[in-house]
């Protein structure tokens, strides 16, 4: 997402300036929107406005704790990359989110090299819901994301 449309605002409190960049702990402020750079930004908006529709509509991300306790997250911790299904029978779909933090790593030769992104299986989902980086992901039995990517997709 593009880091201008982020309000920048210290409110003094020591608790703030003790999780500043924490990343996902960072204080509330930093996830705060200004909304006159809505235009500007029309990506990011667009993004958020399909992620609060995705909340409010899907009735699997609307569980009771022994429901949310059935939904299973693959990690794979060598390639960076979470993922799991989302079921939503209200509308008769499965829905498949895939987060790439970053492209792994390896050494060689002593140097730091990214190592190819590992691709996802997703042949079988018909369509992308949203993707925070990019349009026209392509969805097969080894599609790449990016680094810092997040895809939902469809079936």
């Amino acid at each position: 997402y593009t880091q201008e449309i982020y309000v920048e605002e210290d409110t003094g409190d020591a608790l703030d300036s003790a999780l500043r960049g924490k990343g996902y702990t960072d204080w509330y402020g930093v996830n705060e929107l200004d909304w006159a750079l809505k235009i500007q930004n029309a990506d990011v908006v667009e993004a958020l406005k399909k992620l609060i529709a995705f909340k409010q509509e899907v009735d699997g991300l609307h569980l009771d704790a022994a429901g949310a306790a059935n939904i299973v997250v693959e990690k794979n911790a060598a390639a960076n990359l979470i993922q799991y299904e989302i079921k939503d029978s209200a509308h008769n779909k499965t829905y498949r989110v895939v987060h790439q933090a970053s492209w792994p790593l390896t050494r060689q030769d002593g140097n730091l090299v990214v190592k190819n992104a590992t691709p996802v299986d997703l042949s079988g989902y018909q369509h992308l819901y949203l993707s925070t980086l990019r349009d026209g992901v392509e969805l097969s039995a080894s599609t790449c994301l990016q680094p810092g990517e997040t895809i939902i997709v469809v079936k």
